[in-house]
């Protein structure tokens, strides 16, 4: 299954968050681009094909235009993710889109919550626990595709 991870969106746009959009991605790349069955497109040419997307369009682009970059890129599907904060809470979700079709063949969310507003190692714990739950549905996925 070739994928394409689209880089993960601040929906709360608590700029606190901010640093979550790569390091969320990158957790993500690592740790389910191990599983079996699974090729990972660069992410350096989606980033380079979405800005010139949005330089081009002049708005923002939407997860319809988004996985379109994926079919571009010769992906089969494409994961997309974001993550907000209410309060102490921070919750963060993907959901694998499958290219060809626009159907979600799966959505996974994670969340913690932490005593105090600023307490970093729960952030990590938050990204650890989202790629081992994508990593986790990778092989449903596949044989979905498949079938």
């Amino acid at each position: 299954m070739r994928v394409c991870v689209l880089p993960f969106k601040n929906i709360s746009g608590d700029a606190d968050l901010d640093f979550l959009r790569d390091g969320m991605t990158e957790a993500v790349m690592t740790d389910f681009g191990q599983a079996d069955g699974v090729t990972l497109i660069e992410r350096a040419q989606i980033d380079l094909d979405i800005q010139e997307l949005e330089f081009s369009q002049s708005r923002y682009v939407d997860p319809a235009t988004r996985a379109k970059i994926g079919a571009i890129q010769g992906a089969e599907v494409v994961l997309l993710g974001g993550f907000q904060r209410a309060g102490t809470t921070v919750r963060a979700h993907a959901r694998f889109v499958d290219v060809e079709t626009g159907e979600v063949l799966r959505a996974v969310k994670v969340e913690r919550t932490a005593r105090r507003r600023h307490e970093d190692g729960l952030l990590f714990e938050l990204q650890d626990d989202l790629a081992a739950r994508v990593r986790d549905v990778v092989p449903d996925i596949v044989a979905q595709l498949r079938r």
